[in-house]
């Protein structure tokens, strides 16, 4: 940890290392989680509070029991609404909503985002259905402030180069119409990626911003994404002229997409701040402020 971190945790507070995508389980509002299709697709949104879970044991205990049960069949928990939560615990007051999917749950205070991942695309006949049940999702929870990660991979995918390109305009244009932050997942594809941010700007007044998350790209390629407005992630691994570059450019974000077995998230996050920190020869204070004037940050912290 540098000096400069552990001056701010023994001083009036951590600072707030801004995390744009990791999958991590154990972070707060600083960080957002991505959550597959895998994970979201079974989210079922239960009010039953942290003081109905802490004053009926009981109840927390056969929702824990569902929980599992759900995730070994494999099937999708009824929906509790409101009045049947207040039936089952009439002197538990409802003050804060916990969602129970299979073991996945929305929790108060953190920060989610949903896409589909070119790795894993469901068959394209169902895009129209699954692309409502992700605007329901995004209606519904406010926690979930970004779509992705989504996108375009030449290299590895269950679907073919157009099939992953509708997933992708689809999701684009959703992103859009939302004014959402999208997390992009661009590997051997940064023809089609400009070329589909140039039809959503003819067809969006305002385009929301648009991350490529996990940018290992060289420092040509990273100078051509900057100039058509995206804005560029890094973790653990990186080209140095092209973290330099969008250092410049005020379009650099941070990750931790990747986090060895025996780092927790907070330790992997100081980890990677202060090492890029050190590498554009700036504190990790400075770093921090840049990422969180970013567009994107300002965005969802606005």
């Amino acid at each position: 940890m540098s000096q400069e971190i552990r001056a701010a945790e023994q001083g009036t507070g951590r600072l707030k290392l801004l995390d744009c995508h990791t999958h991590s389980p154990e972070t707060g509002c600083q960080a957002i989680r991505s959550l597959t299709y895998t994970e979201w697709r079974l989210l079922q949104k239960s009010t039953v509070s942290q003081s109905c879970l802490q004053d009926c044991p009981d109840f927390a205990e056969r929702m824990k029991r569902k929980a599992l049960r759900v995730r070994s069949e494999g099937s999708i928990p009824p929906y509790v609404t409101e009045a049947e939560s207040r039936k089952q615990h009439s002197d538990s007051p409802l003050c804060n909503s916990l969602e129970w999917s299979g073991g996945v749950a929305i929790e108060e205070g953190q920060l989610y985002s949903i896409g589909f991942h070119p790795w894993s695309l469901p068959p394209e006949g169902s895009l129209t259905a699954l692309i409502d049940q992700m605007q329901s999702r995004l209606a519904s929870t406010p926690q979930i402030v970004a779509i992705g990660e989504c996108g375009i991979d030449k290299v590895r995918s269950n679907a073919t180069r157009s099939e992953q390109l509708v997933w992708l305009e689809a999701q684009m244009r959703l992103a859009c119409q939302l004014d959402r932050p999208i997390l992009l997942h661009t590997v051997r594809a940064w023809a089609e990626m400009i070329e589909m941010r140039s039809q959503m700007a003819q067809e969006f007044a305002q385009l929301p911003p648009m991350v490529l998350h996990g940018f290992r790209a060289r420092g040509a390629v990273a100078q051509m994404m900057l100039s058509k407005g995206f804005a560029l992630s890094f973790g653990r691994r990186y080209d140095a002229e092209a973290l330099h570059l969008a250092y410049e450019a005020k379009a650099l974000l941070v990750e931790t997409d990747e986090i060895p077995d025996e780092l927790t998230h907070r330790k992997a996050i100081e980890a990677t701040y202060t090492h890029l920190a050190e590498e554009l020869a700036t504190t990790p204070e400075a770093l921090v402020s840049q990422v969180a004037a970013t567009p994107f940050w300002q965005q969802i912290e606005g």
